[in-house]
């Protein structure tokens, strides 16, 4: 009977088949008050309390352990803002001579260069391997056959002489002949043709970004010189065009 006993006792311990722990809900004639805050909110409210009174108490510290004769360049070259931003002043820091950021101009504009370079190289991929991608485009294609006499140019049918459907004759891609589309098993490729055409018009968007990024390097690189400087500017610098400046015709020699 005892061991009994100490083996209930035992069981009624065990995680597993114990009573969950529960806390009371706030009452019904309290719920006015809002949400009744349990230890864990407690915590979590009083760790953060502790914290900011440390961060508090530590930066009083460094006031009061302030030497009055410290001062760093930094200082003067900075500034506040109403909302207690620091704001260095560049125009203070700037030490480079023109050479030098002439140099810096030309590391960008030979990177700007270079990604263009391969963006048309893409392009150009694009376009070869989706030859309808040429006809979305508005590119018109022609293609010349030589005739006899004025009898074959009028008695001409372009489907006979492609060896091909009529409703084929138009196009100057993917135009296969009678024997071909008898073999062929037919798919769908409207969704490849409209993935391509999607590729195709954000790489040529791209390139185009990137040519008005290097004509605006490229001037702005001309006008790093003190011997291009006495220029009148024709129009403002636009997103779509770098601005436009017009020189003195000069005698060089």
């Amino acid at each position: 009977l005892l061991l009994n006993r100490r083996m209930a006792s035992l069981r009624k311990s065990q995680k597993s088949i114990a009573r969950p722990y529960k806390e009371r809900d706030q009452p019904g004639f309290r719920r006015r008050l809002g949400h009744l805050e349990k230890k864990k909110d407690y915590k979590v409210r009083s760790t953060h309390q502790h914290k900011e009174e440390a961060r508090v108490r530590r930066l009083e510290q460094l006031a009061a352990d302030r030497n009055p004769d410290e001062f760093y360049f930094n200082m003067v070259n900075s500034s506040l803002t109403g909302l207690g931003d620091h704001i260095e002043d560049r125009r203070k820091m700037d030490s480079s001579t023109w050479e030098q950021d002439l140099l810096d101009d030309t590391k960008q504009l030979n990177y700007v260069v270079s990604k263009r370079t391969s963006e048309k190289k893409k392009i150009e991929r694009l376009q070869s391997q989706h030859h309808l991608l040429d006809v979305a485009a508005g590119v018109r294609r022609t293609h010349l056959v030589f005739l006899d006499s004025d009898e074959d140019v009028n008695s001409f049918d372009s489907a006979e002489y492609f060896d091909t459907a009529p409703e084929l004759v138009s196009r100057s891609f993917n135009r296969p002949t009678r024997q071909q589309l008898r073999a062929m098993q037919f798919q769908d490729s409207t969704s490849s043709t409209s993935n391509g055409c999607k590729e195709l018009a954000s790489r040529l968007e791209r390139e185009n970004q990137l040519r008005v990024i290097q004509e605006k390097l490229e001037l702005k690189k001309k006008l790093r010189r003190p011997s291009n400087r006495e220029c009148t500017e024709v129009s403002p610098e636009t997103p779509e065009a770098a601005a436009v400046f017009k020189w003195k015709c000069r005698r060089q020699k």
